[in-house]
């Protein structure tokens, strides 16, 4: 089977835009899971509004700044 130097080529470029397809896929899936990962490891205190840390599973934390318990997960009170 002979092929021509234009389908030579078009099979080059067709297998270029796939590879970068492919990475770009790769790549903002690999940035959404660190972001989940950081978000699930971060606490914002509700009394003075510092972003720290938790890096443990625990279900409260206190604050390093004021000290308050923070629970991790959104605030469920209904006042």
């Amino acid at each position: 089977m002979e092929v021509t130097l234009a389908e030579f080529f078009m099979v080059i470029l067709g297998a270029c835009f796939l590879g970068a397809g492919i990475s770009g896929f790769i790549d903002r899936r690999r940035d959404r899971v660190r972001a989940n990962a950081i978000k699930r490891s971060t606490v914002r205190c509700r009394v003075c509004g510092c972003a720290y840390e938790a890096p443990d599973r625990r279900v409260a934390r206190a604050c390093p700044q004021c000290g308050r318990e923070n629970f991790r997960g959104r605030d469920r009170r209904l006042g």
